[in-house]
């Protein structure tokens, strides 16, 4: 809602309020971290898949202790 008003505060009048401006750019700053942890959450999903695919291929000898 903050973000709302400060697009309509600013379009409207072409002032920038100081408190909604800086509302809008920890918004945006708070979406970009979020997307680049997701980024990197999606990596790392990556690196399991492709550890679990050469595990499935490649597993490991068993050994059997006597």
């Amino acid at each position: 809602i903050a973000m709302l008003v400060a697009n309509a505060r600013t379009t409207k009048y072409q002032i920038p309020d100081n408190r909604y401006q800086r509302i809008k750019l920890e918004t945006m700053d708070a979406w970009h971290l979020i997307r680049e942890l997701q980024a990197r959450a999606k990596m790392g999903l990556r690196k399991i898949q492709v550890l679990r695919l050469m595990l499935q291929t490649h597993p490991k000898p068993h050994h059997f202790d006597p």
